[in-house]
């Protein structure tokens, strides 16, 4: 009986160790996920700040073409 009561234990522990491990498991892989969609969200929210201020740049730079086109001090004196 002694060793069957010892192997039933050992069984017991072992079990109790695989749903510790998985448990853990899934606990990393909320980790994980969790700080891939911060990132995601971090990182599309800098490309998004950097293509506003690109087009704004080209805007600017369209502007200031156009001003130095029509400039009175670029039109031949007649």
């Amino acid at each position: 009986m002694r060793n069957s009561d010892l192997s039933e234990n050992s069984a017991a522990r072992r079990y109790r160790w695989v749903w510790i491990w998985l448990a853990l498991a899934v606990l990393f892989a909320w980790l994980l996920l969790f700080n891939s969609v911060r990132d995601y969200f971090f990182v599309a929210r800098i490309l998004s700040v950097q293509q506003v201020r690109h087009q704004v740049t080209e805007r600017i730079a369209s502007f200031d073409r156009a001003l130095a086109e029509n400039s009175p001090f670029n039109q031949p004196v007649s």
